[in-house]
């Protein structure tokens, strides 16, 4: 178990390395010593592991987590990973090694000999309303949004007759800046049959990339694109609070949050199917690394585990949890990749391995 063998002042340094979520430009002090004994801990160097299997627990505090796995993509970058964060309903560990019981928290990484292929995507929540644009927030955490821009636009004077942006004028018709939980709440009021997991499963979802990476298709789509919170509680003044650890801890927020978006629970049978046609299409049109011999199949959060079939697929081999570990989108190795050592090939994509909540993930393992 990773976390149980690093030391008090590691963990601090890691939190740091939350406020830059790109491993390439991570620069703290002692940040090459950390790396050699990363290698030295898990007792392989980068050429020697083809894959990493995760499983994670929240049970001590959630920063652990996130720390080992920003220490293992800076370790590891090259590497795939993929994995799943264990649901908890009491103090007792929840992971296991065999017979080992670990402790309370932390992360259990398997190192895999052949590549792993894998397939995320949000799952069980379906978006409600327009996203809307973020005026104030608290920038500790992320945790508070108090204000938004509506997208409804002022069109009317004081005296109530309607306003047209013109020349006499002088001003075009603006978008208020109104509280952010009414906001939310009057696009939940349109949609019909909502969260069926839970009695008030309401998620606000955190725009990742920046709007140079949109451009740039740097930003894959739903999972990629939204991290994912639980609505936690209201204040008077209208913000919204969300579940702790909120987007701070996974490095957003700290030069401001574009865009929020509503989600709500809802089934969605499909899904899987489509995780499974995606996969099919990419091996059809490139050289997948490897040979599978066996598929995981993850469902993180409350809305995915009521969208998986009836039927257990891929011999039954379903995880379920609170949410799924990955990159985001399809990451399939090809065949001809240079991954030699941790640096070699400075040219090939490097996937951030991030937590995905109220998502499905497919992994194929490969000899």
């Amino acid at each position: 178990q990773i976390s149980d063998c690093l030391p008090r002042d590691c963990i601090g340094q890691l939190n740091s390395w939350l406020t830059t979520p790109d491993p390439t430009k991570r620069i703290i002090r002692g940040a090459g010593d950390m790396v050699d004994a990363a290698h030295k801990l898990v007792g392989r160097k980068p050429q020697d592991v083809a894959s990493m299997l995760l499983f994670a627990d929240f049970g001590r505090d959630a920063r652990v987590v996130y720390g080992v796995l920003n220490l293992l993509d800076s370790a590891y970058p090259m590497v795939p990973k993929a994995g799943l964060v264990a649901s908890r309903k009491s103090s007792e560990p929840v992971l296991a090694c065999g017979k080992t019981t670990c402790k309370t928290g932390g992360v259990v990484c398997l190192l895999l000999p052949g590549p792993l292929h894998s397939s995320l995507d949000l799952c069980g929540c379906t978006p409600i309303g327009t996203p809307l644009e973020v005026c104030d927030f608290d920038r500790r955490g992320g945790n508070c949004i108090r204000t938004v821009c509506s997208n409804v636009r002022e069109s009317q004077d004081a005296g109530g007759e309607e306003v047209v942006g013109s020349v006499e004028t002088l001003m075009p018709p603006r978008r208020p800046v109104v509280p952010a939980a009414p906001e939310l709440l009057m696009a939940a009021q349109t949609v019909t049959d909502p969260c069926v997991a839970e009695p008030f499963d309401f998620w606000v979802g955190v725009n990742r990339g920046s709007g140079r990476d949109q451009k740039k298709w740097r930003v894959a789509p739903g999972v990629g694109e939204w991290s994912l919170h639980r609505w936690f509680a209201t204040t008077v003044d209208g913000s919204v609070i969300l579940e702790y650890p909120g987007p701070g801890i996974e490095g957003l927020g700290g030069k401001g949050l574009r865009w929020i978006q509503g989600f709500v629970s809802r089934p969605d049978p499909t899904a899987v199917q489509r995780l499974v046609l995606t996969y099919d299409l990419e091996c059809q049109a490139t050289r997948p690394c490897g040979v599978p011999y066996a598929t995981l199949l993850f469902a993180g959060g409350s809305g995915s585990r009521t969208s998986m079939p009836n039927e257990m697929i891929f011999d039954g081999v379903c995880f379920f949890g609170t949410a799924v570990i990955g990159p985001s989108g399809l990451v399939v190795k090809q065949k001809g990749q240079v991954t030699t050592g941790a640096f070699a090939d400075r040219t090939a994509f490097r996937n951030q391995t991030l937590v995905h909540r109220q998502a499905a993930g497919l992994v194929h393992l490969c000899k």
